[in-house]
């Protein structure tokens, strides 16, 4: 049985995360060979990947410039049912999207998921949306509660524990709902270019020692990568992330390398 290593870059803005892993040609006289994953082994994986594409989206969109909101409701207005939670949000959004036209803002850009308390039965909204607009008039649009509003963080993987928080918090069988004019990351696809040999190279290096991945991914820095092993097919399996260098930080690096010596 053949392999070569697959990888797939997801360009998101200033991020990048890369997923490598091994793809396997079987001769004309092999079998294939039939395997699923259980079903807790796929739910984890379905939510690990939710949260990648949900951080992949945000910051391709967003910026520090922008807000993180959560919406809350008063005793009178806590909805009783899902979907009256969900015309709440809609309306939200809709009066928003109408107040940024009318004061000719750029159009209204948002992710959104919803949760509903465990304990109390409360509805809550989380949302990511463009800035532009202050928070006084954010809280008037909303009318029915409290909200708590913070300028977004980027840390070296952008919004990956933003991500990881909004999916976990929202209703089990709904997604996070976007904008459709959010634009999607651009993900480039390589076959070959790797061995195997270096994958396992690659899974012995951390971030103090990044000068192989640079030399891979160069005018990005390496943030960290993750090595799975997988024992079915005796195969490593790697997430990488990575953070693009900015030319003046680069330069200056350099000139202060200079300096020292």
């Amino acid at each position: 049985m053949r392999c070569y290593q697959r990888e797939k870059l997801y360009i998101c803005g200033d991020y990048m995360d890369v997923d490598i892993y091994p793809v396997f040609r079987r001769g004309k006289a092999s079998r294939r060979i039939k395997s699923k994953p259980t079903s807790d082994v796929q739910q984890k994986l379905n939510e690990k990947n939710s949260i990648k594409k949900l951080a992949r989206l945000i910051n391709t969109n967003f910026t520090e410039d922008d807000f993180k909101l959560e919406l809350t409701y008063k005793n009178p207005y806590n909805p009783d049912t899902d979907e009256e939670a969900f015309n709440d949000l809609n309306n939200f959004l809709r009066r928003l999207r109408y107040f940024r036209k009318k004061n000719n803002l750029d159009d209204l850009k948002y992710v959104v998921t919803t949760e509903k308390g465990s304990k109390m039965g409360r509805y809550h909204h989380h949302l990511v949306i463009n800035g532009g607009v202050d928070i006084k008039t954010i809280k008037e649009i909303w009318g029915k509660g409290i909200i708590e509003a913070s300028p977004l963080i980027f840390n070296e993987r952008g919004v990956a524990d933003l991500a990881a928080y909004m999916e976990k918090q929202q209703l089990s069988y709904r997604r996070y709902k976007a904008s459709k004019n959010l634009k999607q990351p651009v993900m480039i696809e390589r076959d070959g270019r790797l061995s195997t040999k270096k994958i396992k190279e690659l899974s012995t290096i951390d971030s103090a020692n990044p000068i192989e991945w640079h030399k891979i991914y160069p005018g990005y820095q390496f943030i960290e990568a993750k090595p799975y092993y997988n024992g079915f097919n005796n195969s490593t399996y790697l997430e990488a992330y990575f953070v693009k260098i900015k030319e003046d930080s680069y330069k200056k690096q350099k000139f202060r390398g200079r300096r020292k010596r």
